[in-house]
């Protein structure tokens, strides 16, 4: 991860591995809370943004506009269809 690496960085990263499906910011921090970790939810935003910027995770917007992330687990760029409705 670029940047300094604090301990919060760290978890953030280890729990989004650990989640192998797209996850929502907020049903991340959810989740670390849940832990007992004690972060922020502006530092969850940040660390996932630093995350997609170095190649480590990969993000979509749902059509809703709310943004989801996944820890990448190639080096490979990938691209994601989202299926915005079901034709009967």
């Amino acid at each position: 991860m670029p940047g300094y690496v604090t301990r919060q960085r760290q978890i953030i990263a280890e729990c989004l591995t650990g989640h192998a499906e797209f996850i929502t910011v907020q049903d991340l921090h959810h989740l670390m809370r849940s832990a007992g970790h004690r972060i922020g939810l502006s530092t969850v935003y940040r660390t996932l943004s630093a995350l997609v910027a170095a190649g480590a995770a990969d993000t979509f917007r749902d059509t809703s506009g709310v943004q989801h992330y996944r820890a990448r687990t190639t080096g490979d760029h990938q691209h994601y269809l989202v299926q915005r409705r079901v034709n009967p």
